[in-house]
């Protein structure tokens, strides 16, 4: 699978930085799977886990209350709010 650049950001500073191959994240409506060369994308988050996969096939996750993810040019970034 193909890696992007995944960047969690909380309120002034970069907590957490990491190629991945899949993301699964909780937007308002259910689950939002990323992968790859997704399409631009701006989508509110609400309380759940944020889960993440790297290319070793290790899988990581953070608990968030709520945020904004951004994907765009293979990169998605977390703001934590």
């Amino acid at each position: 699978m193909k890696a992007f650049d995944l960047e969690i950001i909380y309120p002034g500073k970069k907590a957490f930085s990491a190629k991945i191959v899949s993301l699964v994240a909780p937007a308002l409506d259910g689950k939002l799977g990323i992968l790859a060369r997704h399409a631009p994308l701006l989508s509110l988050l609400r309380k759940g886990k944020l889960e993440a996969k790297q290319a070793d096939g290790k899988e990581i996750s953070f608990d968030l209350d709520s945020g904004l993810l951004r994907a765009e040019n293979n990169r998605v970034q977390v703001f934590m709010l």
